[in-house]
């Protein structure tokens, strides 16, 4: 198992919230991430690793 976490970010991209979890590997933390979408930009991290940027609901993915 992989520690992520998974900040949310208001319009300025500044964290606003953040969600920590545990799973196997990057895509199934992408689709831990989406469960938690929200409608605001988020950003997924493994520990120091960048994963990938989720856009706003109202932006293109």
């Amino acid at each position: 198992m992989t520690d992520y976490r998974l900040y949310f970010l208001d319009e300025a991209n500044h964290i606003r919230g953040v969600v920590e979890f545990d799973c196997d590997g990057d895509e199934a933390a992408a689709e831990q991430a989406r469960r938690h979408a929200d409608g605001r930009k988020m950003e997924l991290w493994s520990r120091d690793r960048f994963v990938r940027t989720f856009a706003r609901s109202s932006e293109d993915a």
